[in-house]
C-alpha cells in the first residue's frame, strides 16, 4: 500500500519535508504504514537563442550549450500523484453516500 508522487524542482515542493509530512498526515489512519515513493522529475527547458535543450535538478536553469537564460520551460513543475496502491478490504467497506 503506498503512493508515488513526482516532484518537479520548479514545484517549490521539498521532498524530504513531504517525506517527513506524509509519516503524520498516515499516522494511526487506515494508511499507517503505507509508502510514499518520490520520483523527482528533472527541469528541462529549451533554449530561445541556439534551440538547445537541458536538462537539470537546479531550478536555476542555463542553457548549457549558449549559457543563455532566455529559456522556455518545458518541465519541472510537477507535482503529481503517479500511482496509489490501496488495500483492496471490501468486505468491511463502508458504502459511499
Amino acid at each position: 500500500m503506498g503512493a508515488t508522487v513526482a516532484i518537479g524542482p520548479m514545484s517549490t515542493v521539498v521532498p524530504e519535508l513531504l517525506t517527513e509530512a506524509w509519516k503524520y498526515v498516515i499516522k494511526d489512519t487506515e494508511l499507517d504504514g503505507a509508502t510514499l515513493h518520490i520520483e523527482q522529475v528533472p527541469v528541462r527547458a529549451r533554449c530561445r537563442e541556439c534551440d538547445a535543450v537541458t536538462e537539470g535538478h537546479d531550478p536555476f536553469v542555463r542553457c548549457r550549450a549558449c549559457d543563455s537564460m532566455n529559456l522556455q520551460i518545458e518541465s519541472g513543475f510537477e507535482l503529481q500523484i503517479t500511482s496509489a496502491e490501496l488495500a483492496d478490504d471490501t468486505e468491511n467497506a463502508s458504502p459511499v453516500r
